[in-house]
This record gives structure tokens, C-alpha cells and sequence, in this order.
């Protein structure tokens, strides 16, 4: 296991600067949009469902509706990622057929 864990650091230690900078840049933004949205999610109450207050915000929804612009970007995703076929292997299309699907 040290081994994997090593080759790990060798592997982030001997990556091209574009690749390091990039990643680099990554893992800091979505530091930074988790870190905003523990702080928003930590300090404002968003009523939700049928305990909803319509004065927070002033769109009311029905259920199927709502249901279904929640789960779209997981489904939009997931045809992008069927149609483009970047390093997709077998295992990755029968998990996300699952994911699909379930």
C-alpha cells in the first residue's frame, strides 16, 4: 500500500507544469465553492417542500416539475459522457447505465 501511495506523489511530483498548475487550480476553486457553501448553507435556513415559506422565494413548483430540473443535469451529464466516449471502458458504461437507470 506504501508503494501505490508513494508512486501517487511521484506521479503529482513529476507531472508536466500545465498538468500540475491545472490541477492545482481545480482542487482550489472547488475549495473555494465548498467552503462558500458551507458558509451560506451554515447561516441561511432554505425552507424546502411543503414547509416551504413563498415570501423566501416567490416560485412555487409542482412536484414533478421540480423533480425533474433536479435530476437533469445528472441525466445531461451522463449523455455527454455516453456520446463522447473518452476513455470509457466497460465497467464505466455498465456503472453509469446503473446510475441511469436506477
Amino acid at each position: 500500500k506504501k508503494k501505490k501511495k508513494m508512486a501517487f506523489f511521484e506521479d503529482l511530483l513529476n507531472m508536466p507544469e500545465e498538468d500540475f498548475i491545472m490541477k492545482t487550480s481545480m482542487a482550489l476553486m472547488v475549495s473555494l465553492v465548498a467552503a462558500c457553501s458551507i458558509l451560506c448553507f451554515t447561516t441561511h435556513k432554505a425552507p424546502y417542500g411543503k414547509h416551504g415559506d413563498l415570501n423566501w422565494v416567490n416560485i412555487k413548483l409542482p412536484a414533478k416539475v421540480a423533480w425533474f430540473f433536479q435530476e437533469m443535469p445528472c441525466l445531461v451529464m451522463a449523455a455527454v459522457s455516453f456520446a463522447s466516449r473518452t476513455q470509457f471502458n466497460s465497467v464505466n458504461t455498465v456503472l453509469l447505465t446503473m446510475f441511469v437507470f436506477h
